[in-house]
């Protein structure tokens, strides 16, 4: 009668330790879904090459080298995706060896213009290159009006100043590697006046149209300026 008991005993006790093993017909939670993270949005970049004594620049921005490079006769490429953020701008010539470096910084899903410029073959100071990193942004234009900004990329030039022919003074006292604010311009064609120290005049005929943006850029060639003249949508 003990061993009965005993066993019964034993039965019991291991029918108690089951039930406490926590052993559940309940279906087990699924786990949680990890969402692929989503691939933060470029920047578009497009550059131009206004400095002299570059004949030929590969630009490339972080590990991103832009397709189309600026050969003799180009002066600007499509605009390119880049990685957005903190970057490092690299400007190549003919070989491998850097020409200029500097640090961008882009925001995702932003439109810029990168310009090169300077003297790569000026002696001194006006021997080196820099870069300046223009915002594309949407822009309201009043009706029978365009919009224009100008970029002084003529190192170890005076501040210059731009007007039309007609007398209406747009900007003044711009130093090299200034940029312009936009500024309202005619809706229709005229020479753009730019006067350097208020002695010596260059005019460059810019073909302008009513509901544009352009960015006029004076540049150096040789002795004078050149221009590179950006037209736009809104």
């Amino acid at each position: 009668m003990m061993k009965s008991m005993m066993k019964v005993a034993g039965l019991s006790l291991s029918l108690s330790l089951v039930a406490c093993g926590g052993i559940s017909s309940e279906k087990p939670a699924d786990a949680p879904k990890v969402l692929p993270a989503k691939a933060a949005k470029p920047a578009l970049v497009r550059f131009v090459n206004a400095a002299e004594g570059v004949a030929e620049a590969h630009f490339a921005v972080g590990d991103k080298a832009v397709e189309a490079s600026l050969v003799p006769g180009a002066f600007m490429t499509s605009r390119a995706e880049v990685p957005a953020g903190e970057q490092t701008l690299k400007v190549l010539g003919g070989g491998t060896a850097a020409l200029f470096e500097s640090k961008l910084n882009l925001t995702a899903d932003g439109h810029y213009t990168v310009v090169l410029l300077g003297n790569a073959s000026g002696p001194g100071l006006s021997g080196r290159l820099d870069a300046i990193v223009l915002e594309d942004g949407p822009q309201t234009i009043a009706a029978g009006k365009s919009l224009v900004r100008f970029v002084h990329a003529v190192p170890g030039g005076p501040a210059v100043s731009f007007s039309s022919a007609k007398g209406q003074t747009y900007v003044s006292g711009v130093n090299y590697e200034h940029t312009t604010p936009w500024v309202a311009g005619p809706g229709e064609s005229e020479n753009v006046r730019i006067v350097i120290d208020q002695t010596e005049a260059y005019t460059a005929s810019v073909p302008v149209s009513e509901g544009r943006l352009y960015t006029v850029i004076a540049r150096p060639k040789g002795e004078s300026f050149a221009y590179v003249v950006i037209n736009d949508r809104p």
